[in-house]
């Protein structure tokens, strides 16, 4: 990244920053929530250059709203940029420990190529893959690759501290009662929309299971059926595969789908806090 492209991204990041802290309407800080959010994408991909940026969605966002709620870092520049890089590095450090918890056949570990991978799926079906099987393996193939990665990263990711963990598993801890209160609420306001409150509790429910300290929290309000499921057969559910129970669609556009389905609510559920609940992020 270019220096005067850098110094331009970064001074965009701290004047939304500034102009959140100075709005007081919580509509129009929800605006800049949004933009700080997109902002800090940018920052990932192109200065820290994260390669699995994209992929990352779900921590960058929960950094966004933890760092733009420090309102003591107003008049500390440096200071901020400091505790912006130490919150992203832990959220690529947290998104590497999921991916080393997928969990891969055994007898697929042992592969060293996408084609081996859908050879042995063909073997084991007795006849050539359809388009979504194909998309499978590719999946698949990918979670390996991951998995290799964490394996061999030199950084290590063991000395975290739990303070510095993102803004939800903060309030999670402090204020479960409310999280609960919006997430009722959220689905309350769609429940003539049955299929659709389904699918959106499912991909919730399995997004709390991957992140651990949500689902004990918020056990009660999850979907029992897949939490039965996972407790079941030991598994946690792919989300593109929940999405596709509902939407007939390819493997790629459902995990695009549902990505972005939590992201929505997510941003709902606080917004939902900032207007009842303000302080909590004062």
């Amino acid at each position: 990244m270019e220096e005067s492209s850098e110094n331009k991204l970064r001074d965009k990041i701290f004047n939304i920053f500034l102009n959140y802290q100075n709005e007081k309407a919580s509509d129009r800080r929800q605006v800049y929530i949004g933009r700080f959010n997109d902002s800090l994408k940018e920052w990932c991909k192109y200065k820290l250059r994260y390669k699995n940026a994209e992929d990352m969605r779900s921590e960058i966002f929960g950094v966004a709203w933890r760092v733009i709620t420090k309102n003591y870092l107003i008049n500390n520049r440096d200071g901020f940029f400091r505790y912006l890089s130490k919150s992203l590095k832990n959220a690529k450090n947290e998104y590497y420990r999921k991916l080393a918890k997928i969990r891969i056949p055994r007898e697929l570990h042992k592969l060293k190529t996408l084609e081996e991978v859908m050879i042995m799926k063909e073997k084991q079906k007795g006849r050539p893959l359809n388009i979504n099987e194909r998309n499978k393996c590719i999946l698949i193939w990918k979670s390996i690759e991951n998995i290799r990665n964490v394996k061999s990263l030199s950084y290590d990711i063991s000395d975290e501290k739990q303070s510095d963990e993102p803004l939800e598993n903060n309030l999670i801890d402090d204020k479960t009662e409310k999280i609960i209160e919006a997430i009722n609420y959220y689905f309350e306001k769609r429940k003539r929309k049955t299929e659709l409150v389904k699918c959106y509790k499912a991909l919730f429910t399995v997004s709390c299971i991957k992140k651990g300290n949500y689902f004990n929290a918020l056990y009660s309000v999850l979907d029992q059926e897949i939490i039965n499921e996972w407790q079941r057969n030991n598994e946690i559910p792919e989300l593109y595969v929940i999405y596709q129970k509902y939407h007939q669609v390819p493997i790629n556009s459902a995990s695009s789908r549902s990505s972005n389905i939590l992201d929505d609510i997510n941003k709902e559920l606080i917004n939902y806090l900032i207007k009842k609940y303000p302080k909590l992020f004062s």
